[in-house]
């Protein structure tokens, strides 16, 4: 997307510049030009390549990373402006088209104060002031679930939209993003390495950007439904634990790309093992038990070596104790990413309705984990994962379709 990364550096040229000279001299005015062009062309790029769904182009800024759509811009990695944007309180932008150069220059110059420390405009009362352009903000304290954006003393947990609301998150379409990577692999194909990454970047990015109270859960429609739904939540909880244990963005984006594809070794496996109503015994139990190193080898061979992924896939049936599956020629502790993935897969599955088990309610599954501590699970991630799930109910929302063939735990009686 290199005309996206243009207008962004043309964008945030021009603020530059008005912050250092007033408008209305012919410099400034190219700088506006400059600013419109690159804006026509980058959505002539975008339109082009299928990435553009709507009418606006939305960029996020996050970590040391710009991600346009669901796509990072590689070329403005660690780029200074993330840095400067994320401190005046701007997490993303939402650029439109057609656009009037008045409402172009009155975005540049709102863009500017806020850097400059002033509070963001609060444009509801003038929507003709920025037309079609936005801002998401990000966190500033408060209280979960408060929503008034662009108003000097307003919190909330989330960055908000400037005349938007919050909507749940996730929603259908990431479940439906895992459910098509599921259905790839489960066909024959390569991972689809690209697309899990970029949804894994548009799970930690909604984590980022949205309060507590409005993020779910999604419960499987159907049996079939189960992979995308489960990859889903485990991929989720895995980054809100690693988030709040400290993990920098990247790290919590790869334990989340390993929670999303952890049991991508079950694509493969027969549904009638997957959804027999019967303890598996014999010879059906082990191919079962041999899904961590079938997608361990999987991941390995993805075109790009997914290697934290790969380790996870392999270890996240392994017991804090010592116990579970495969059988480890030596004792030693599984990666800590793999002990993460471990636990909120574990939650997630217990929460899920199985062909032989409901769903359990929120209090018993945490019970489960409790009781589980320092056996099953790591004390110390339990201790995380208890501690957020103590304070956040997340409820369940049924999935949009059903997907592919079951990537299934083994539910309460032998846990994820």
């Amino acid at each position: 997307m290199k005309r996206a990364v243009t207008l962004l550096e043309r964008l945030m040229g021009a603020v530059a510049f008005r912050s250092g000279a007033p408008g209305g001299s012919p410099e400034w005015d190219l700088r506006i030009r400059e600013v419109s062009e690159a804006l026509d062309a980058a959505f002539e790029e975008a339109r082009a390549a299928g990435g553009l769904t709507g009418d606006r182009l939305r960029i996020h800024f996050r970590a040391d990373e710009v991600i346009l759509e669901n796509e990072p811009l590689w070329a403005l990695r660690g780029w200074p402006w993330i840095a400067r944007l994320n401190s005046g309180g701007i997490g993303g932008i939402q650029l439109a088209r057609p656009v009037s150069q008045a409402q172009l220059e009155n975005f540049i110059v709102d863009l500017e104060a806020a850097l400059a420390g002033e509070v963001i405009r609060d444009v509801r009362s003038e929507p003709d002031r920025w037309g079609a352009f936005d801002v998401t903000l990000l966190p500033q304290g408060g209280e979960e679930g408060e929503v008034d954006a662009g108003v000097e003393g307003a919190g909330g947990d989330a960055p908000i939209t400037s005349g938007s609301s919050l909507e749940p998150f996730p929603d259908e379409r990431e479940v439906e993003a895992a459910a098509w990577i599921h259905d790839r692999v489960a066909q024959g194909a390569s991972l689809p390495h690209v697309e899990a990454e970029a949804l894994v970047r548009v799970l930690a990015t909604g984590l980022d950007q949205r309060p507590r109270s409005i993020l779910r859960l999604f419960q499987p429609r159907t049996p079939e439904d189960y992979p995308a739904t489960h990859a889903t939540n485990t991929a989720l909880l895995a980054m809100m634990v690693a988030d709040e244990r400290g993990y920098s963005a990247r790290e919590a984006w790869e334990i989340g790309l390993a929670g999303l594809l952890h049991d991508i070794g079950m694509s493969r496996i027969s549904n009638r093992l997957i959804h027999a109503e019967r303890r598996l015994e014999g010879t059906e139990r082990e191919i079962i038990e041999d899904h961590p190193r079938e997608g361990a080898r999987m991941l390995m061979k993805s075109g790009v070596p997914l290697v934290v992924p790969a380790i996870v896939a392999w270890e996240h049936h392994l017991r804090f104790d010592g116990g579970g599956y495969p059988k480890r020629a030596h004792l030693r502790e599984p990666h800590p990413a793999s002990r993460i993935v471990h636990l909120t897969s574990t939650y997630a599955a217990l929460r899920a309705d199985r062909p032989y088990s409901p769903g359990w309610d929120h209090p018993r599954a945490l019970a489960f984990i409790q009781s589980g501590l320092g056996g099953a699970f790591d004390p110390d991630v339990g201790g995380t994962f208890i501690r957020i799930l103590s304070e956040w109910n997340p409820p369940l929302a049924t999935s949009p379709r059903p997907s592919s063939p079951d990537t299934a735990c083994e539910g309460p009686e032998g846990p994820d």
